[in-house]
């Protein structure tokens, strides 16, 4: 009996790790949904996809600007007729308007500098931005990455968000998949996979870092 009830935890606990919100405040990173529980997907060729930059946890009742500088490693074997397509790209995911002075006519490489025509009501994972993308085959593979933007308005390189009601900066800090509490400060580190396959079930997508969760040691100590 201890046997299944420790196998059914064990069974809880991985389906539920990645659905949860990194604990750390002020996190950011890119997600393929509106909630920042996955950040990795394996889309189908010729379909387009939308993945979200979403910031978490944030103290801020609103979000007035934000800054960001992006790139995409891209992966296509020789030979591959494969390619990428950034078939759109919309500031606060249009809940509402902006202007971009950011330079992100390269899809693999830019920023996004954006003051926003109103308020953005800020929440547990406040969208600040999504793209649309598509490709052409299932052999191409891209890591994105988000650090500061070009024209910084704090020092530094991470992300820089404005809080609406107090009129403040203050950095958002990339983080390398979900519900880990870590790592922070840190723009080396992919945060999000597209189209790479987890080694261990090729269905599911690779998530760029490992979720910590409870060893099958822990949770053999809950019946000690």
């Amino acid at each position: 009996m201890k046997k299944l009830v420790v196998l059914l935890l064990a069974c809880l606990v991985a389906s539920s790790a990645f659905a949860q919100i990194d604990p750390d405040p002020n996190s950011i990173g890119i997600y393929a949904d509106l909630e920042a529980y996955v950040p990795g997907i394996l889309p189908t060729p010729n379909v387009p996809f939308n993945l979200y930059l979403i910031l978490t946890n944030t103290d801020a009742p609103s979000i007035s600007a934000y800054e960001v500088g992006y790139e995409n490693v891209v992966e296509v074997p020789v030979g591959s007729p494969g390619l990428v397509f950034r078939l759109g790209s919309s500031i606060a995911n249009g809940v509402v308007s902006g202007l971009d002075l950011g330079d992100s006519s390269d899809i693999l490489a830019g920023d996004h500098i954006v003051g926003l025509a109103s308020p953005l009501v800020a929440g547990t994972a406040t969208v600040l931005h999504s793209w649309q993308y598509m490709f052409t085959t299932d052999d191409i593979v891209m890591k994105m990455f988000i650090s500061n933007a070009s024209q910084s308005s704090l020092p530094g390189i991470f992300p820089v968000i404005l809080n609406a009601e107090t009129s403040t900066l203050f950095n958002a800090y990339p983080m390398a998949g979900v519900a880990d509490g870590g790592p922070r400060d840190q723009t080396t580190n992919a945060v999000i996979n597209v189209n790479e396959p987890d080694p261990d079930n090729p269905d599911s997508p690779n998530f760029p870092t490992a979720t910590e969760e409870l060893s099958f040691g822990s949770l053999k100590s809950l019946f000690r």
